[in-house]
């Protein structure tokens, strides 16, 4: 009897410390977020760039071509855990914020709400989104005639 109740509580013990480890990932979600300059024309907005040779945003060729840009250029990246309900911002290139932070989780979905303002504050994008844990959205505005910023999120 001794042996039995001493195995129970030993695998409840094993149940609780697999259970809260569980419980305290799913409070987090990793969120990916990439800025990319755009550019029309023969001359690329940065020096020696190409059209998309870079490694970095190569994975993204087939979203970026369908937009109206010639070449593209990764300003910024940012790669981190994030926990629900709390609030994170990303300084980007040329005086944009966007502030982002997961609210929910539903099986493979993550809602998630951002903001995105301009270097005089302007507000460009308030939002929520519903994302498919692993897939990728972007969004863009444009700067000039011929250049623009598009930010791409994902969320694991």
């Amino acid at each position: 009897m001794f042996l039995s109740r001493s195995l129970f509580r030993i695998s409840l013990l094993v149940f609780v410390s697999a259970v809260s480890a569980s419980y305290s990932l799913a409070d987090e979600v990793m969120v990916d977020i990439r800025a990319i300059h755009a550019s029309r024309g023969d001359k690329p907005y940065f020096y020696n760039q190409s059209k998309l040779e870079e490694v970095s945003i190569s994975d993204m060729e087939s979203k970026l071509r369908k937009l109206q840009y010639d070449h593209f250029h990764l300003l910024a990246s940012e790669h981190k855990n994030v926990e629900f309900n709390h609030k994170e911002v990303l300084h980007l290139p040329q005086g944009h914020t966007l502030s982002f932070k997961p609210i929910a989780r539903k099986d493979d979905r993550i809602q998630l709400w951002l903001n995105w303002t301009n270097d005089q504050g302007a507000e460009l994008l308030d939002t929520q989104l519903h994302l498919i844990s692993g897939e990728s959205m972007i969004t863009g505005t444009e700067e000039s005639d011929d250049q623009g910023l598009i930010v791409e999120i994902s969320v694991k």
